[in-house]
């Protein structure tokens, strides 16, 4: 069914298909078919988490931005206080900021994927590129907020009765993150459960490599060049994990026009990749406990750090696009596919 941007209520789920590569990664690893989302806010606009922060911005923009959208809706209550809600998010004080790459680094390291020998480059990268993404948010006094969250927010304090009218049930990651201790390159295990698994004096060594004065590759965080770094590998992992894959095909061109950073040609090795996840795991510690203390270096505070990733993937709040579609809560409408 087509859904009109006229047809468009307050408090309804905007659910996006983008383009490009960091959108087609992202919903491989979600194993969804969207990617970003949004809450409407009323009088043809709609919110969302971006890169520089909470923004208004019209249902006609955000819908010609993207390949097509789906419009799900809470069948049978007022909504109205979601939109209250997500419109005082968007006025408070608190800057809050969202970048792609943040979603896509938690994904990697703590859901089941393929492991090819190009997911370790891949992996690297994206971690380093949202390391820092996080830390630019830190020096600049941001708070990270995931666009799926924003949503979920929204309707989880849209009303404090219990039981809460708005509430949306989702699945619970917890279970489905493979935290196991297999051995490296297990079929079945995570980034983040080989991580977790590997003896005190590798971690060790990654958490002086990370954090030393000699370390620290400085990474554009602006989204264009993110993509530009990214787009071979993404499309090198794709080939090698589901190459009859048509976005793929579409994507073929930008991805062979584009060079990978130097760094990320050759696969890393067992200390680069848990280095990479060590600086990763630590900024997104860093931004979820609110701390601004420097961290120190040693397997301690890196376990923590990783620990940490493991905890805000489980966490309630932790809700993803997919999740957004897949939730009985929500009816779908339709998609907008065209204005």
């Amino acid at each position: 069914m087509t859904v009109q941007p006229s047809e468009v209520l307050p408090g309804d789920v905007l659910l996006f298909h983008g383009r490009g590569f960091v959108s087609w990664a992202i919903r491989k690893f979600d194993g969804t078919e969207v990617n970003h989302a949004a809450v409407a806010l009323g009088d043809g606009m709609i919110g969302e988490a971006a890169g520089e922060g909470l923004r208004r911005r019209t249902v006609e923009e955000s819908v010609t931005s993207n390949d097509f959208t789906v419009v799900r809706r809470l069948i049978g209550s007022d909504v109205s206080p979601v939109a209250t809600t997500a419109n005082a998010y968007l006025s408070g004080r608190v800057p809050y900021a969202y970048h792609a790459l943040v979603l896509l680094a938690i994904l990697s390291s703590v859901r089941r994927i393929p492991l090819p020998g190009a997911a370790r480059r891949l992996v690297r990268s994206v971690l380093d590129h949202a390391a820092a993404a996080l830390n630019a948010y830190v020096d600049a006094g941001s708070k990270l907020m995931i666009c799926s969250e924003y949503v979920y927010r929204c309707y989880d304090e849209a009303s404090y009765e219990k039981p809460n009218p708005y509430r949306l049930d989702v699945l619970t990651h917890g279970a489905s993150f493979g935290m196991t201790t297999l051995p490296a390159g297990g079929d079945d295990e995570s980034f983040l459960s080989w991580a977790l698994s590997q003896p005190s004096d590798m971690v060790e060594q990654a958490a002086v490599q990370a954090f030393g004065t000699a370390s620290g590759t400085v990474f554009a965080i602006d989204e264009e060049m993110v993509e530009q770094r990214l787009a071979p590998l993404i499309y090198d992992y794709g080939m090698k994990t589901n190459p009859a894959d048509p976005e793929l095909e579409a994507l073929a061109p930008a991805a062979f026009a584009m060079e990978p950073a130097a760094a990320t040609k050759e696969e890393p090795t067992d200390e680069e990749l848990l280095s990479s996840m060590a600086a990763f795991s630590t900024a997104l510690d860093q931004q979820r406990t609110g701390s601004a203390e420097e961290y120190g270096v040693g397997q301690d505070v890196l376990r923590g750090a990783l620990q940490g990733l493991r905890d805000v993937s489980a966490d309630p709040n932790f809700v993803t696009p997919g999740d957004l579609l897949k939730t009985d809560s929500l009816d779908d409408l339709g998609r907008v596919t065209d204005v």
